[in-house]
């Protein structure tokens, strides 16, 4: 099930997406795109995947063609920038082609490609839930003494270069050679 709410304002119409983008979806998801596109007008047109839990194949497709039609696709969590970076890798992959999100057809994963490609979704999933559990200190960073805030700041960084990795091997697998893995929260968290 997929719920899909407009928010607009002055400078922008946001579509947010919460659920499962797959199958029927992805079609209602064209309707309500094509409706925002009619009222964009001058303002931003953004996709908030934030609340999104899976997106196959077409509905990758969809947000590519999405993007390529000046949507702005945002993601907050590692997950969903992951699933956008590999939207705009695949689209910029195939020379703007929407129609694929990357040049490897999942049709043709051999069952060796699949188990890695499972061990990494496994192998992410398992970094997200330790950058979380590091993250939750930060709610009471101002109680924190030096050494602990250290200790945290410590475990968020390995957190986030294991978690590059990871991302890194997923974007080899799937044939992404020019997606460097690279998140940009690690160069905004550096900065602040």
């Amino acid at each position: 099930m997929l719920r899909i709410t407009t928010d607009t304002t002055r400078h922008a119409l946001m579509l947010r997406l919460e659920g499962r983008l797959e199958g029927p979806w992805v079609a209602v998801l064209e309707e309500c795109f094509g409706a925002a596109l009619s009222k964009r007008r001058e303002r931003r047109l953004c996709v908030d995947l934030n609340g999104v839990t899976f997106v196959d194949a077409q509905g990758k497709a969809r947000l590519a063609e999405m993007h390529a039609q000046g949507a702005e696709l945002l993601g907050g969590d590692i997950e969903t920038k992951a699933i956008v970076a590999e939207v705009c890798a695949g689209r910029a992959d195939n020379g703007g082609k929407a129609s694929q999100v990357s040049n490897h057809n999942p049709a043709n994963i051999d069952s060796e490609q699949l188990m890695n490609l499972q061990r990494l979704q496994a192998e992410l999933h398992e970094v997200n839930c330790e950058l979380a559990t590091a993250a939750r200190p930060l709610d009471r960073i101002s109680e924190l003494n030096e050494q602990q805030r250290q200790h945290v700041g410590d475990q968020l960084r390995a957190g986030l270069a294991r978690w590059e990795s990871v991302t890194q091997r997923i974007a080899q697998e799937l044939g992404l050679d020019g997606h460097n893995g690279k998140s940009t929260e690690a160069h905004e968290g550096g900065s602040r």
